[in-house]
């Protein structure tokens, strides 16, 4: 992941991230609190409610205090540092090229050999951790016992997350596979063809609702329980890095130079970003909303949703794409068709993209950006008609 970042249930702090900086921005008003130097290039960050914890490429874990905007406390992983987990409460888990330490504040409470360990997740409880290999085979352990046999889901690992549903999800160079945490078989329930594969997936809260990042520019939203298409958020001109979920269905979206964006899936219209502290330039991005509210909510259920029970897993019915009777002969999921809801938000890109059409010619804005606004609309209303004739 190029650009680590954090958001967290809580929402207490936005954290982004650039090179060897790490960027603490309140999480109500998005303005950066403290920016706070490590040793070496910045590989994960994860809020916790007493600090931010941070990994470096060296290896060196970081408690690092919000409030003071000062080092708490440091430890050392004897290895290259890779990537970063935690729990709500606190409890760390942190990938290196030794495999994969654990603990809770600055004390370390276990490790394990893991050859080629990547991507780590804990369940709600703190008490599991998943880890997934480079080459994409998953293994759970209970902290303080053997790491379980590993399920080898024949893909590159891109990410892991939890789903309260019952599954650990994977991003792969294949698609997406959901694991179930009982030990049942992978299912790879978003197949995704050429070299754009998913990378970083992440889930909300509830289970309901996962998002990804195709292309480098393209955050992709489903369903995890089923395969529900949802939309996308796009940035025509800046790469995206890493994700995560906030308080219900906000999303935190990384994009390196220490900037952010949270956005709130169950409305549409409401996206923030962080600011820079004084003396920092205050970069500009542009982004393009394309996903519809209510097709996210009947997904992500309203706001304060509890967990849905975890999905029955028959394997006399098992499918590898969806328990809802697709077959392997399906399209895959990056190809399904837009939902009726998507149809008319398409409609109404297009109806915009021509207003802004007409807008360049009659010279009421300036010619190049109303162009470049109707070109990106249009475009964007044209691929889902094309997807839904597909269908």
């Amino acid at each position: 992941m190029t650009s680590p970042f954090a958001y967290g249930p809580s929402g207490r702090w936005l954290t982004s991230t650039q090179a060897h900086e790490v960027f603490i921005c309140d999480g109500d008003d998005e303005h950066t609190v403290h920016v706070i130097e490590l040793d070496a290039t910045v590989t994960g960050v994860r809020n916790t409610p007493a600090q931010v914890l941070a990994l470096d490429a060296q290896g060196t874990l970081y408690g690092l205090d919000p409030r003071s905007g000062k080092r708490a406390w440091t430890l050392g992983m004897g290895a290259p540092g890779l990537a970063l987990a935690a729990t709500e409460a606190g409890r760390w888990a942190a990938v290196h090229g030794n495999g994969v330490t654990w603990g809770e504040g600055s004390g370390q409470l276990g490790e394990l050999e893991v050859a080629g360990a990547r991507h780590a997740a804990f369940d709600p409880t703190g008490q599991t951790l998943a880890i997934v290999t480079e080459d994409g085979t998953l293994s759970t352990v209970k902290l303080g016992g053997a790491l379980g046999p590993g399920r080898a889901l024949g893909y590159g690992a891109t990410g892991l997350a939890y789903s309260r549903l019952g599954w650990w999800l994977v991003s792969t160079t294949r698609g997406v596979f959901r694991v179930p945490v009982d030990g049942g078989e992978p299912e790879l329930y978003l197949k995704w063809g050429g070299d754009d594969h998913p990378v970083g997936v992440t889930c909300s809260l509830n289970g309901r609702l996962c998002a990804f990042v195709t292309e480098r520019k393209v955050v992709v939203l489903f369903g995890v329980e089923r395969d529900a298409n949802c939309g996308a958020i796009i940035y025509p001109e800046r790469e995206v890095g890493e994700l995560e979920f906030g308080p219900q269905a906000w999303l935190g979206i990384g994009l390196g130079l220490g900037d952010g964006n949270k956005v709130d899936l169950l409305d549409g219209s409401s996206c923030s970003r962080t600011d820079p502290p004084p003396g920092r330039p205050r970069n500009r991005w542009a982004l393009q909303l394309s996903f519809d509210a209510d097709e996210v909510g009947e997904v992500h259920g309203p706001r304060g949703a509890a967990p849905a029970p975890a999905a029955a897993h028959d394997g006399a019915a098992a499918d590898p794409r969806t328990q809802w009777g697709a077959t392997p002969d399906d399209a895959p999921s990056s190809q399904a068709a837009p939902t009726t809801g998507m149809l008319f938000y398409a409609l109404g890109l297009l109806v915009a993209a021509g207003v802004l059409g007409y807008a360049a010619i009659a010279g009421w804005f300036d010619p190049f950006m109303a162009w470049l606004g109707a070109g990106i609309l249009g475009v964007s209303g044209i691929s889902i008609f094309a997807a839904s004739r597909r269908g």
